[in-house]
């Protein structure tokens, strides 16, 4: 049975039944999806991620899936902005209730912009949804986003 995720921010991660990356170092859950190449994007980022970010080590975060009205909607909520966008990143620093695991926050990302973008960027849909997880993270490690190209560009180059 599919769990319904709530799509309020702060409660995707809590008990999250999603595909989970093997320890890694930094564990990242899938959230509407059991996509298997996803799973091994999420294994792939969840390992550079710890490589590159120490203090992301132990650490875990949520990707949510979802669609353009969902997004639409939070996009609306907590930016102000009546519009679907292609991800959004909502940190946290509290441990997770369940595990007891810190969890830097959540990435909602829309499926219909990253297949589009995927076209427009020729970059397909698996790699333009790797690039939207990859930014999604770097924003909950606390990059902005001058200072995440260098790292965006190199992190990228990895996969």
């Amino acid at each position: 049975m599919k769990r319904k995720v709530e799509m309020k921010p702060g409660r995707a991660c809590a008990g999250a039944g999603g595909s989970k990356t093997p320890r890694t170092g930094f564990e990242i859950s899938l959230i509407n999806t059991r996509d298997r190449r996803l799973a091994a994007v999420a294994v792939e980022l969840g390992r550079l991620l710890a490589r590159e970010f120490p203090h992301a080590r132990g650490a875990q975060a949520c990707v949510v899936f979802t669609d353009d009205a969902t997004i639409t909607a939070l996009n609306r909520r907590y930016r102000h902005r009546n519009v679907p966008t292609d991800v959004l990143s909502f940190p946290m620093r509290h441990p997770d209730p369940d595990t007891g695991r810190r969890t830097l926050g959540e990435v909602y990302i829309a499926r219909a912009r990253a297949r589009e973008q995927g076209r427009e960027f020729r970059t397909g849909y698996y790699g333009e949804l790797r690039r939207l997880i990859l930014h999604g993270l770097l924003h909950l490690l606390g990059l902005s986003h001058r200072e995440m190209r260098a790292v965006d560009r190199k992190l990228e180059g990895n996969g």
